[in-house]
């Protein structure tokens, strides 16, 4: 027969000390008895944001919440309609829809729409939370208050309005690269079209010399004509040229001006064809001009740049001069 162990013993007292105070923590890891507990918030959060995402899917009526943001913001009827009424005309669950009229995401999500919204949507998880059978899960999300749902439904809101902000960022970056572009265009048609002008200037010029060295009056009048001509058009009266290619040849694509006079196209070949023409006069070096091909107009009349008014005055001032070409 084994003997009795006293329990005044101070060894078996020791371990039923250490086992009582083991026994205590270990009850208090394995039962989380409230829900600021860190094992029970994990847990709990686990089913929370399946619920809340749930919940904005069904109320916006998307497959995926990084749909919400490409929905059409409320109108501004519905909105008027809130303001008189905000119990009758406020947010609908399902169908929800977002107020974009502010500037940035923080701004949207303190608006008095998007407010009734986070509180309806907060509203809807404690009602389906209530609604679900009785098991462990749906008492860890009864435990979840009113407050802590706004506060969630507040910032997922708050991000889906962030998208938003950034959409608008980016078309607005949009918005600046293309107009850059466009610039950088317009600067270089207006570049080229303004060296055109002045070569053709110095090749009337030039002539004007050859003729008044040659004592020919009659080629001297017609060269100061011409460049009268050309004076008269100015910069924007030049046509833009554009890289081609024809055949297995580069060429120039010459876009016609339809503010200036056909009989002016001939005139300004002539003289662009000056240093071919006369090599006495002019010794060219250098690479080759590349020949100039008459182009179709773009069909896009966007891109198609219109005609300063003036031109069309200079034209039909300079008509009687064309009769003397």
């Amino acid at each position: 027969m084994r003997p009795r162990c006293d329990l005044q013993c101070p060894v078996i007292s020791g371990l039923q000390q250490f086992w009582s105070t083991f026994s205590v923590i270990l009850c208090k890891q394995r039962r989380p008895s409230n829900p600021t507990d860190p094992i029970f918030s994990h847990m709990m959060s686990k089913d929370r944001n399946e619920l809340a995402r749930d919940i904005l899917k069904t109320a916006f009526g998307v497959n995926d919440i990084k749909d919400i943001p490409e929905l059409e913001s409320v109108s501004e009827e519905r909105l008027n309609r809130f303001r008189d009424d905000c119990e009758c005309f406020g947010p609908n669950i399902p169908l929800a829809r977002l107020d974009t009229s502010a500037r940035t995401a923080t701004a949207m999500r303190d608006l008095p729409w998007n407010q009734m919204l986070i509180s309806r949507l907060a509203h809807k998880a404690i009602d389906l939370a209530n609604d679900q059978p009785a098991d462990h899960s749906s008492t860890k999300l009864k435990q979840y208050p009113f407050s802590q749902w706004k506060k969630d439904f507040a910032l997922r809101v708050y991000k889906i309005l962030l998208q938003i902000q950034k959409g608008r960022q980016l078309g607005l970056e949009e918005g600046v690269r293309l107009r850059y572009n466009a610039h950088k265009l317009y600067t270089r048609r207006k570049t080229a079209r303004r060296k055109k002008f002045q070569r053709r200037q110095r090749l009337c010029i030039r002539m004007k010399q050859v003729s008044e060295q040659l004592n020919d009056e009659d080629g001297f009048e017609f060269w100061n004509d011409t460049l009268r001509l050309i004076t008269s058009l100015t910069e924007d009266g030049m046509s833009d040229e554009e890289d081609a290619v024809e055949g297995e040849q580069r060429v120039k694509a010459v876009q016609r001006v339809e503010s200036r006079l056909p009989a002016f196209d001939n005139v300004l070949e002539f003289v662009d064809n000056l240093q071919e023409d006369e090599p006495m006069v002019f010794h060219s070096a250098g690479r080759k001009r590349l020949r100039r091909v008459t182009a179709e107009l773009l069909e896009n009349a966007d891109s198609v740049e219109q005609p300063p008014t003036h031109l069309i005055e200079a034209d039909l001032s300079l008509q009687s001069e064309t009769i003397r070409f």
